[in-house]
């Protein structure tokens, strides 16, 4: 990690972002120091320590002393109706392991405690959503709707926290407006996840949506992943990266996800919001970067930088 952190730091153009742009940041595996780790990774106070320092995090600030680096900003102004507040969460410190609990997960009484956040930050969580917000970002280093796949997600190591959370975004005594972003697949997506999903709902004569969020039903997940290292569609892909092996499409190639609204983006690329506080809608895109990619034997046309590869509207 130490290594990582000053191979970055002799990156001129990183470190040149750093001095004139704001950047706010979690951590993820990568980050953590080692691959999908979860809360008993041995290396995690040191992986936090070399985080702090590197993102310059004051020794006064409480990150330092608490079980993670969940933290929280606000922006705008309330009165005015431009007011956003982004939350970063931290799902490795705390979580359990994947795939309903290991044997280190389990209780005096041998019960699992399966967690995404843990207590602590559960608790904090919902100190911050009891601040009034128009639009809440909620970032999850790690995708939270997605189901369709075996990788590291809320869904697979704990449904029941997934559950929990939507329920909590679903309170209304919050303010606001969720939208969820996050990373780690190599791939981009964006997905929606209806808040009133019920069976016992009439489909012949479904009842009008229920704002639960905001003024929508639903909350959308930006996942962008990633900015440098995006895996293609075969043969430049990893087998594991293919749905059907020897697929070569989109089609036959992403995970059946029945949330995710478009195919999977394949290139380079980042997220990008853009806020429209007159007409209250948030637009989100997945933007193509300089595909790094371009010099490799692709069977397909890549986008140009700066393109808009998908986009939807989020009003608020």
């Amino acid at each position: 990690m130490a290594s990582a952190y000053e191979k970055q730091m002799s990156n001129p153009s990183f470190m040149g972002a750093m001095e004139v742009l704001p950047i706010i940041a979690t951590l993820d595996n990568h980050d953590y120091g080692l691959g999908n780790a979860d809360r008993n990774n041995p290396y995690k106070d040191i992986a936090k320590k070399y985080f702090m320092d590197f993102f310059q995090v004051p020794e006064t600030d409480e990150r330092r002393t608490r079980d993670g680096v969940y933290t929280s900003y606000m922006y705008g102004d309330v009165k005015k109706g431009t007011s956003l507040q982004i939350i970063l969460l931290d799902v490795r410190h705390a979580c359990s392991e994947m795939g309903g609990g290991g044997p280190k997960d389990e209780n005096e009484n041998g019960i699992h405690n399966e967690t995404m956040l843990g207590d602590a930050q559960w608790e904090w969580l919902h100190e911050q959503f009891s601040e009034p917000a128009d639009v809440r970002l909620v970032v999850s280093s790690i995708q939270l709707i997605a189901t369709g796949h075996p990788f590291f997600c809320w869904n697979n190591i704990s449904s029941k926290e997934l559950d929990r959370f939507y329920k909590f975004i679903s309170d209304s005594s919050y303010s606001g407006t969720t939208i969820i972003l996050s990373g780690d697949r190599h791939v981009g997506g964006i997905y929606m996840h209806n808040l009133t999903d019920s069976d016992d709902i009439d489909i012949i004569s479904p009842p009008p949506p229920v704002p639960v969020n905001g003024i929508s039903s639903s909350v959308y997940e930006i996942t962008a992943s990633s900015f440098t290292h995006t895996v293609p569609l075969p043969p430049d892909a990893p087998d594991n990266f293919c749905w059907n092996p020897g697929g070569s499409t989109s089609e036959e190639c992403d995970d059946p996800d029945p949330e995710r609204i478009y195919p999977y983006v394949r290139v380079n690329h980042f997220a990008s919001l853009t806020f429209d506080w007159a007409n209250r809608v948030v637009t989100a895109d997945l933007v193509s970067t300089d595909a790094t990619l371009k010099s490799h034997a692709h069977h397909y046309n890549l986008p140009d930088s700066g393109e808009t590869l998908q986009s939807v509207e989020i009003e608020f």
